[in-house]
């Protein structure tokens, strides 16, 4: 592996050194990468090929943290330059070398030294910034680019409109990102899981998904970010916790608890898409035993109600930002976490949390155990996952974003065809 042709590296040989030499400046204290390091103890490069890293505990996040987006290596020739790199030089060692970084967009030229055969598809890359999302629709349908991200109104605007181009679109799951479903488990009425099971069968999440401004976007699932799509339940592993009125009623009433069941339900008010998915739970809710209360928070109140002072029945609103699996089990699921706003304490869920934070074997099983005991528990969940939306032009082949840990190498798989 070779860093860029580019001065003053020049295209020389990567070294263990270099790798050290990366992590420990990662690790500056107060900087945005050193909190995916902090399992760390000692970074110490052996040879010219090997780099031997010492942990403080045992942490199963550690090869995603590693591959994480903020995880990059730099070269010391390169930061010495000026000290820092907030004006350049780019140099990686990866498949893209960057001819021109600024605020109107950046252009990349394929790196013919790549480690990789094959990569990257194209000979060049050119992103150009383009603030409005409907403009960036029209490039696209003009020719006048390939791809583009959008947001939900030209999202919108691709679905009802009648091009004559042939596009693709899609929309892409972002891990670690999306709504969450939350129920205050340390007082009345959900302290009893009997009331909590039953409001989840009260509900329909993929049904909800249906309302307007969320055709064809997000997912449901636990809020967990998985690093593969194999550790996490499929719909009908989850479909049986779910979407059965009859049985809501009969968790009611063999729990002796007289219906309706009255709570608010706090909705955070981010749009007019997230009021409607709360207002499509409200009413199936009502419809099963229930009788909820939406109380509308701006983003500011939301924040401050639900996740500083804890103040809620039942939430429904974005999550904060995770990145790994432990970042959302230790500090959401976990009974002790920062942000275990629920107030639920399971002996179960937390054992099988912490068997599988430094698990070396078998770690996948161990999370899917932990979600569907989540599930069992019925305290947390994510109706709606994060997405992030594109458009892009026939001849562009192989475009399939993962953007799990800040990923993007799934540009470098792009490729252009008849």
């Amino acid at each position: 592996m070779r860093w860029h042709d580019v001065a003053p590296v020049n295209g020389r040989a990567l070294t263990a050194e270099d790798v050290a030499y990366s992590l420990e400046r990662l690790r500056t204290p107060g900087w945005p990468g050193a909190a995916l390091l902090q399992s760390l103890s000692s970074v110490a490069a052996r040879d010219a090929l090997t780099v031997e890293v010492t942990l403080r505990y045992p942490d199963a996040d550690l090869p995603l943290a590693l591959a994480h987006g903020q995880s990059k290596l730099v070269a010391k020739e390169a930061v010495d330059l000026r000290g820092d790199l907030k004006s350049g030089p780019t140099i990686g060692t990866g498949p893209w070398v960057a001819e021109s970084v600024g605020q109107g967009g950046s252009t990349y030229r394929a790196y013919t030294a790549y480690v990789e055969h094959g990569f990257p598809g194209l000979d060049r890359l050119e992103i150009v910034a383009v603030s409005d999302a409907a403009t960036r629709l029209t490039m696209v349908a003009t020719g006048r680019a390939d791809i583009a991200v959008l947001d939900d109104a030209a999202w919108e605007m691709l679905l009802q409109s009648q091009l004559r181009v042939p596009l693709q679109r899609a929309a892409f799951p972002q891990p670690g990102t999306g709504m969450l479903l939350g129920l205050k488990t340390d007082r009345p009425p959900f302290d009893r899981v009997e009331v909590r099971q039953a409001l989840f069968q009260a509900i329909d999440p993929w049904k909800a998904l249906e309302t307007p401004g969320w055709e064809g976007k997000g997912e449901v699932g636990t809020g967990m970010p998985l690093p593969s799509p194999d550790w996490g339940l499929s719909r009908q592993e989850m479909q049986g916790y779910f979407d059965d009125a009859a049985r809501a009623k009969g968790l009611l009433a063999g729990a002796g608890v007289q219906e309706p069941v009255a709570f608010t339900l706090s909705l955070a008010d981010f749009g007019d898409k997230h009021l409607a998915l709360g207002d499509a739970y409200a009413a199936m809710m009502r419809g099963a035993g229930f009788q909820p209360s939406v109380e509308r928070l701006n983003p500011r109140l939301y924040a401050e109600q639900v996740w500083s002072r804890r103040e809620f029945q039942a939430f429904l609103g974005p999550m904060p930002p995770v990145s790994t699996p432990n970042g959302f089990l230790l500090g959401m699921a976990h009974s002790q976490g920062q942000y275990a706003v629920t107030g639920h304490a399971d002996a179960d869920v937390d054992r099988l949390i912490m068997e599988q934070f430094g698990a070396e074997t078998g770690r996948g099983e161990r999370l899917r155990q932990v979600q569907q005991r989540m599930l069992e528990q019925a305290f947390l969940f994510m109706p709606a996952s994060g997405a992030s939306l594109w458009v892009w032009s026939d001849r562009v082949k192989d475009f399939a974003p993962d953007f799990a840990a800040s990923e993007y190498f799934h540009w470098a798989r792009v490729r252009v065809g008849e």
